[in-house]
């Protein structure tokens, strides 16, 4: 990529560059620290490690139509998941268990059996 070819690495420490790219691979190469943003909202951050940890996990972010509901989805999220979820702000999100069925909005099988 020509990024690679261009810029110094590895940077000297201390050195923070701020690189956006559409290419994961050129980031996974060249950053310590990755945040990914869609439509100017940062919606996951962490090493390169990290984020391919959490890729194709199932998860379920909730955020209410009012925030004065934040409790309820929070409880229902929490019943559902059987996990505390993260809450950042008024989006809640929980990972979905492996052994419990997700309906189809959380990308899970809708089968009694699994």
């Amino acid at each position: 990529m020509f990024t690679r070819a261009v810029l110094p690495h590895p940077f000297s420490p201390g050195v923070t560059v701020l690189l956006t790219t559409q290419y994961l691979e050129e980031a996974d190469h060249l950053a310590a620290e990755i945040a990914v943003v869609d439509h100017g909202t940062v919606i996951a951050t962490g090493t390169p490690r990290e984020l391919k940890a959490r890729t194709g996990a199932q998860i379920l972010a909730v955020r209410p139509a009012h925030p004065v509901d934040l409790p309820a989805v929070i409880s229902i999220v929490t019943g559902f998941t059987l996990a505390a979820p993260e809450v950042s702000n008024t989006m809640v999100t929980a990972r979905c268990p492996i052994r419990r069925c997700c309906p189809p909005w959380c990308g899970g099988s809708t089968t009694p059996a699994c």
